[in-house]
């Protein structure tokens, strides 16, 4: 196995499921925590990061495929997605990555699956075309709230306005509209209002 990331949901590494390229997640203990407490806090997240993955396939959202969780050790199995991270890319390209992007967000929305982590860098392009894959699970949450879905939107604007500045205008815009061909034209203005809303805050609580 390679290590390919150690983050604060876990370590990631390159391996292998029955011949197969894989990624095994593996929640580490925190030693902060008590430990009968972060035991169960990892084997909560991990069997949830694995419902919301399967959740999101089946609602038609491109994710990997889980093969393998063992809730005991906080660990999923799942399928490596070849290709690039859509941070990585540029220009029209990342626009065009933008538009999938928005409708992944949208059929995840739409099924009820905030992903808490929505950036750039949680979406894979895959080779030779063919829509972008939402990875990173870790923080995804079961609900239909528009504030919580506001929430993942901004997130994904804010990453857009700091890693993707020259982009920013067309790769929002191209979001926002497969963004609404997914959960409806009505819900999307609310939301995006609702975005508004949490960035004058912001500037807001900077000014005071």
């Amino acid at each position: 196995m390679r290590l390919l990331s150690r983050g604060a949901e876990g370590d990631v590494y390159e391996s292998a499921w029955d011949g197969r390229p894989a990624i095994l997640k593996v929640r580490r203990p925190k030693e902060y925590r008590d430990a009968a407490l972060d035991a169960r806090i990892r084997k909560q997240r991990t069997a949830r990061e694995a419902r919301m993955i399967q959740r999101a396939k089946s609602a038609g959202v491109p994710a990997p495929i889980v093969y393998f969780v063992d809730v005991g050790r906080s660990s999923i199995v799942m399928q490596l997605m070849p290709g690039r991270p859509a941070s990585l890319f540029s220009g029209s390209r990342l626009v065009e990555l933008s538009g999938q992007m928005g409708r992944a967000a949208g059929m995840l929305h739409a099924a009820g699956i905030m992903h808490g982590d929505l950036t750039t860098a949680n979406f894979v392009a895959p080779p030779g075309g063919g829509p972008a894959c939402a990875i990173d699970f870790g923080l995804s949450a079961s609900t239909g709230k528009p504030e919580d879905h506001a929430v993942d939107l901004r997130l994904f604007r804010e990453v857009l306005g700091s890693a993707h500045v020259e982009e920013m205008g067309g790769a929002w815009d191209k979001f926002m509209s497969e963004y609404a061909s997914a959960v409806g034209g009505r819900r999307a203005g609310r939301i995006a209002g609702l975005v508004s809303a949490i960035e004058a805050r912001g500037r807001y609580a900077s000014v005071v």
